[in-house]
């Protein structure tokens, strides 16, 4: 929740929702094209569930399984700098320890490591250009079942977007900020002034809201 007033109409403040809107026209064009889907060979197995962009399917690591990869492999190499990842929670969250690699064509590298995955996870690192991604199950409790694995580049707009997305909230927080680099410690819903569900943000102490990608 964002926990912005409304007015004595009841409604937002204009101001707030111009720029609202163009924080979720930000995002929707940072997270608009998802390079695993569009690019990538399919194989026409079940691990395509995982890729296909539609979080109402997943994949699955074998029955009883405590490691498993998911492997994607593309056409020509791509270059991306954000990956997304989903876990299917039906059944609790069982991911422990994993890492995302990319292969350089000598070997894999790691991109991220992390401990918990849960219901969506960004993250962002440097460009990397590769032919072939995996997502590296190193630990889990019990099988995992994976929604959504996807991969997004971002390119220049970083820095553009950084500088643009120092906003100013009248209402009820003094700053809006938008920090592309950072943890993500819990999800906002999608809402009706734009903002799309990956979007993640966190209380300082200062009453001040950030909102971090990746």
């Amino acid at each position: 929740m964002l926990g912005l007033a409304p007015d004595r109409r009841g409604l937002l403040p204009e101001a707030d929702v111009k720029r609202l809107e163009e924080f979720g026209a930000v995002i929707r064009k940072r997270y608009g094209e998802n390079l695993m889907a569009k690019e990538r060979t399919p194989l026409h197995q079940p691990a395509d569930s995982a890729f296909d962009g539609d979080p109402n399917t997943f994949w699955s690591a074998p029955v009883g399984s405590h490691h498993a990869l998911l492997e994607a492999n593309f056409e020509k190499p791509v270059t991306f700098d954000h990956s997304l990842v989903m876990e299917w929670l039906n059944d609790g969250q069982h991911v422990e320890r994993f890492r995302i690699e990319a292969w350089t064509g000598q070997g894999w590298k790691s991109l991220v490591e992390g401990s918990a995955i849960g219901h969506k996870r960004i993250d962002h690192f440097p460009p990397v250009t590769a032919s072939r991604v995996r997502l590296n199950i190193l630990a889990s409790s019990a099988e995992a079942h994976i929604r959504e694995f996807q991969i997004f580049n971002a390119g220049s707009d970083l820095a553009a977007h950084e500088t643009k997305l120092n906003l100013s909230i009248s209402s009820t927080f003094q700053n809006l900020s938008f920090r592309p680099k950072g943890r993500c410690l819990f999800a906002v819903p999608e809402w009706r002034c734009g903002f799309p569900s990956h979007v993640f943000c966190a209380m300082n102490p200062s009453s001040t809201l950030d909102f971090k990608v990746g």
